[in-house]
């Protein structure tokens, strides 16, 4: 019930962040070491959390996706069955874990376009391709 209600929530932020990579002039074709593309994915995926937020308070407010399962949020009493295996992370927690590891894969992609080594078109593969030959 709560992936039907989901759907148009997740379906607006599919669509404006790949409306969004497909503007950012080589964003498609950049691979994970390459600084345009984890520019380009932060803004993205700025710009859909920002054109879903008014979706998902459109929903929770009539009851709808997420809010059905607010009945097994802050619950009294502990988790049964397969909800005890449902960690219970607060929203600052979880951005924090994105934007590190959004953060880090910029430094990353960052360190390797500066050194002399690895391929031109910022691909991994080519980079451990490109080593294995030297």
């Amino acid at each position: 019930m709560v992936l039907a209600a989901d759907t148009l929530s997740i379906l607006t932020m599919e669509v404006v962040d790949n409306a969004v990579m497909a503007a950012i002039p080589g964003a498609m074709d950049a691979g994970l070491v390459n600084v345009v593309f984890w520019l380009g994915m932060m803004v993205a995926l700025t710009a859909a959390y920002i054109a879903a937020y008014p979706v998902n308070r459109y929903l929770l407010q009539r009851g709808k996706g997420h809010a059905l399962t607010h009945e097994y949020h802050d619950a009294a009493d502990a988790p049964t069955g397969w909800h005890r295996f449902i960690p219970a992370f607060g929203t600052g927690a979880l951005a924090a874990v994105v934007i590190a590891f959004m953060l880090g894969g910029l430094l990353v992609s960052a360190a390797a376009e500066l050194s002399d080594t690895g391929a031109a078109d910022g691909h991994a593969l080519g980079r451990i391709s490109g080593a294995a030959g030297q």
